[in-house]
């Protein structure tokens, strides 16, 4: 049996109420796909946001907080791998 192709499109900026008369390209694709109206996005930030699409996980667990602008804050713009640690507060435990 063939698997079925899948495509994900991740977008920054996009609402749903700007599709319309001005995206006829968008709209095409939209008849022929399947949608999610009830999602939801773990981070109004591109960076963690799309950490947690791609990983199943929070951005607190993976450790991305930010957009890293400035070099001082590079090192919360990663995103770890599967077996890190969750990042928690000062003070914090898993307990």
């Amino acid at each position: 049996m063939d698997r079925p192709h899948v495509v994900v499109i991740v977008a920054d900026q996009l609402r749903a109420d700007l599709l319309g008369p001005h995206t006829p390209r968008l709209n095409a694709l939209l008849a022929e796909s399947a949608t999610f109206g009830r999602a939801y996005c773990a981070s109004p930030l591109c960076v963690p946001a799309r950490g947690a699409l791609f990983t199943g996980r929070y951005p607190n667990h993976t450790g991305c907080l930010i957009n890293p602008w400035r070099e001082p804050d590079r090192h919360h713009g990663y995103v770890r791998a599967w077996d890190a640690q969750p990042v928690l507060p000062a003070g914090r435990d898993l307990g």
